[in-house]
């Protein structure tokens, strides 16, 4: 029987409970879990919003939006209710509940009437607090707000979670060799945990910032969609160290496409620039072959973790990947690999701490810009498996250069010397326009990978120059930056061409702005950095239509950033998570999908038996209930009319066995969960691509 002040009988557990809330070590605010809480208020649409802890006799606030009050008894408290039950705790008036009216934050100021809390519950089953919201008038929360508050608490116990173990990984980073071995196999148990809920929230606040919403919210669901992505960062770079550290980290070398490469990169790295004035680059030899042999996964891991270092650090002015071919022998090549940026740089007294393992530069980089000081070190430990050695030079305010080199094998067929065609059509005639000397060389190296005759142009005025002296300029590339509305005599003089002779316009950008202000032109927008072969395809594609007329001629932009990339695509999702899958069908309709959900491999074979229409693509789940998508894929391939759907694996940080055994099984690619909406949608782009 409830006693009047209204505290429930204590848990039998409780002293194991209190046990675990003191190994979570809570001491300091953390950015993180604020933001969730300010999101909570946010969503709810309600003044307070808590993340509470809860100890022997005390209720006190971890973070707190909207209450100054740091701690309260925990006797008759919403929250010590709230975490001796599983479910959510709703009070819509305490005034009128017999259970809380006393408690002094309802009898006295601030006056709390509403309640709402969802228990913080570790793997164990403990629940150390909870995440609630509160107001000072009755309330009542709506279904879809009660469910977001319910995956929000959920990420909160991931970054608790997540905290205790970077404190116990720091710790048994000094422990004897031996303790390797047991560290990943934890590591690996803890990555699978914690992605479930980190990709189903980033997922979802992805589509909260892609809905339009006032100043302060938009930043809070901004804030909290970037501590998400830390967290998954964090959780990456553990995992893949903890491997590299136990020797569990092998190398798949296989045929690869350098532009398949390239696309993924530009797709990651371009939505790290946000809103600096910054330029991306990839700056490609013309005789860097497109096939090799070499990891693609982990080639793409290193640029990646050394471009988005670059970026971070880099303010404005440019960013450029470079490529380079060093010579080649028979059926090897020797290509060296740069990352230049005009960033902060690196203080001489700090460069030999750069590749150390949780280390940043300074404590002040770390403060200002995040990040687990886990990326270059992964990455030198990655380039000397690969036989090759990360280095550096940076000179402090004037930036950094990364470089390795690498002696790569050359697919046999690309070993032999091609004799050229003689019924090839002559090389299209582009003129580069750019006030950047850095840019107009690396559009002009671009071209001539794409067998292109270039003319260069500093400005709108020496362009019009260029037009007036050749005969027929098949295509002008503009560095957006240099012309504006002012180059009227450029404009006019284009536009007094027969829509025959007039040549393709395509122009490159820092972002994506499909309303970029350019007058009539270009025909085409991409985002920076450019891939050679997106440049080929839009140039292509406006050069033929111009053939059938001017009504056919399209007016085309950057594949990755229109409204709807997978318009007209039918997909089949399997995945038996229900929360992953509702989120990944809403990110997947707002891309232009139609999406077919079914929970087990079992039911995705019965789809393919069934079913009179086909899909497109299938992104197939490999961890589910009666029958797995290992096994699903193996009988959907048996039978031939399905070849060639792409199948497309879901994994937990899928290491090199997964990955062969996708491939064994009939999958075309495998996509390591969490997984943003940009990865995602480029990843089946490429694959209906092959088709």
């Amino acid at each position: 029987m409830e006693n009047p002040m209204g505290s429930a009988p204590m848990s039998a557990h409780e002293k194991a409970r209190l046990q675990a809330l003191s190994n979570y070590r809570i001491i300091d605010a953390d950015t993180g879990l604020l933001e969730l809480s300010r999101l909570a208020a946010y969503i709810c649409d309600l003044p307070v919003a808590l993340i509470s802890l809860i100890d022997a006799d005390r209720l006190w606030f971890r973070c707190r939006v909207g209450l100054d009050i740091l701690q309260t008894p925990r006797q008759a408290s919403f929250c010590d209710r709230t975490i001796r039950q599983t479910e959510m705790l709703e009070v819509e008036d305490a005034d009128k509940d017999p259970r809380f009216r006393e408690n002094p934050l309802v009898k006295h100021r601030p006056h709390i009437r509403f309640y709402a809390g969802v228990p913080l519950i570790t793997p164990d089953g403990y629940a150390l607090g909870t995440l609630c919201v509160m107001a000072f008038e009755p309330h009542k929360l709506t279904s879809s707000q009660r469910h977001a508050l319910q995956t929000l608490a959920t990420q909160v116990m991931a970054n608790l979670e997540l905290l205790r173990t970077s404190e116990e990984l720091k710790r048994a980073n000094g422990q004897v060799e031996q303790e390797h071995v047991r560290k990943a196999r934890f590591l690996a148990n803890m990555s699978h945990g914690f992605s479930a809920p980190i990709s189903g929230l980033t997922s979802a606040l992805q589509q909260l910032e892609s809905e339009s919403q006032s100043g302060n919210a938009r930043q809070h669901i901004r804030d909290a969609l970037q501590a998400s992505r830390h967290l998954t960062q964090i959780v990456d770079d553990i995992f893949d160290y903890s491997r590299i550290e136990s020797n569990d980290l092998q190398l798949d070398c296989r045929p690869m496409e350098l532009d398949n490469l390239l696309r993924k990169l530009a797709a990651l790295l371009s939505s790290q620039v946000g809103d600096k004035p910054l330029d991306l680059w990839f700056d490609i030899d013309p005789d860097v072959p497109e096939l090799l042999i070499a990891d693609e996964l982990r080639l793409s891991q290193v640029l990646l973790h050394l471009g988005e270092n670059a970026v971070k650090f880099t303010e404005h002015g440019r960013v450029v990947i470079k490529l380079s071919n060093l010579g080649r022998e028979k059926d090897r090549i020797k290509l060296h690999f740069e990352v230049i940026d005009t960033g902060i740089g690196i203080s001489p007294e700090q460069q030999h701490r750069v590749f150390e393992a949780f280390r940043q530069a300074d404590g002040m980089i770390s403060k200002r810009f995040g990040g687990t000081g886990l990326g270059l070190a992964i990455s030198r430990e990655l380039v000397d498996m690969m036989g090759g050695e990360l280095e550096f030079k940076s000179e402090y305010g004037l930036g950094a250069r990364f470089y390795f080199t690498l002696n790569l094998a050359l697919p046999q067929e690309d070993s032999a010397t091609e004799e050229a065609s003689d019924a090839e059509p002559p090389s299209p005639k582009i003129l580069i326009v750019s006030k950047s000397e850095v840019g107009r060389r690396i559009i002009s190296n671009l071209s001539h990978t794409l067998g292109w005759n270039t003319y260069l142009a500093t400005s709108g005025a020496s362009a019009l120059s260029v037009c007036e002296q050749e005969s027929q300029i098949d295509a002008i590339l503009i560095d957006t930056p240099t012309l504006t509305r002012q180059d009227r005599s450029l404009w006019e003089h284009l536009d007094s061409l027969p829509i025959e002779q007039r040549p393709v316009c395509i122009g490159f950008s820092r972002r994506y702005n499909p309303q970029s202000g350019q007058a009539e032109l270009p025909d085409a927008e991409l985002t920076k950095p450019i891939v050679p072969s997106i440049l080929a395809e839009r140039f292509n594609q406006i050069a033929q239509a111009r053939q059938v007329g001017p009504d056919a001629i399209p007016v085309l932009n950057d594949p990755l950033q229109a409204d709807s990339p997978l318009a007209g695509v039918r997909l089949l999702l399997v995945e038996d998570n229900r929360v992953n899958a509702t989120v990944a069908t809403l990110l997947l309709e707002t891309e232009g999908a139609q999406v077919i959900w079914k929970r087990n491999g079992e039911e995705a074979y019965r789809f393919f038996t069934d079913e009179a229409e086909p899909v497109d693509i299938v992104l197939m789940d490999l961890e589910m209930p009666v029958m797995d998508g290992f096994s699903a894929t193996e009988n959907i391939r048996h039978d031939r009319q399905w070849d060639q759907i792409p199948i497309v694996a879901l994994g937990i940080k899928s290491s090199e066995e997964i990955r062969s055994r996708c491939l064994d099984a009939g999958m075309q690619d495998c996509l390591d969960k969490p997984f943003d909406s940009t990865k995602l949608v480029h990843t089946i782009l490429g694959q209906l691509k092959k088709k």
